[in-house]
C-alpha cells in the first residue's frame, strides 16, 4: 500500500511536467538551451544540438514510460529504478551545470526532483522488500 501512494505521488508529479516537455514551453526551452551549451563545451560537443532541441523530448518519453512501468504491480521496480536514474541527472545538471539549483523558480525544479527521486528510492526499496518475501514463501 505504501509503495503505491509513493508510486501515485511519482506520477502526479512527473505528469504535470509533461505538459512542459511535449509542447516545448520556454522554461523547457531554457533548461535544455543550457543544457546544450554545457554539453557543447564538452567532449560530447556533437550533442550539444539533440541537446537543445529535443532533449526536453527524450526526457518527456522516458519519464512517462518509467511512470507507466510504475503504475503496474509486476513492473514498479523497473520503473522506479528507471525515475531514480532519471531524477539522479536532474539534480546532477542542476548542481554541476549553469543552470543551478534556484535558478529562475526559487528551486522549485530541484526541490521536486530531490522529492520524486527520494520517492523512487522508496517505491524501490519497497518493491526489492516484496519480491524477496514472496520468494522466501517458495
Amino acid at each position: 500500500m505504501l509503495s503505491w501512494i509513493f508510486s501515485i505521488l511519482i506520477a502526479i508529479i512527473l505528469v504535470q511536467s509533461l505538459f512542459f516537455k511535449f509542447t516545448n514551453s520556454a522554461e523547457t526551452q531554457y533548461i535544455f538551451g543550457i543544457l546544450g551549451q554545457f554539453v557543447g563545451a564538452s567532449f560530447l560537443s556533437p550533442f550539444s544540438e539533440l541537446v537543445m532541441h529535443y532533449g526536453g523530448y527524450i526526457v518527456g518519453i522516458l519519464e512517462m514510460v518509467g511512470v507507466i512501468l510504475l503504475l503496474f504491480h509486476d513492473t514498479r521496480n523497473i520503473g522506479s529504478t528507471l525515475i531514480c536514474v532519471l531524477m539522479i541527472g536532474a539534480l546532477f545538471s542542476h548542481i554541476f551545470t549553469p543552470l543551478g539549483i534556484v535558478g529562475n523558480d526559487g528551486g522549485l525544479l530541484f526541490g521536486m526532483a530531490v522529492l520524486v527521486l527520494v520517492s523512487s528510492l522508496i517505491v524501490a526499496y519497497l518493491e526489492e522488500l516484496r519480491v524477496r518475501l514472496v520468494y522466501r514463501k517458495h
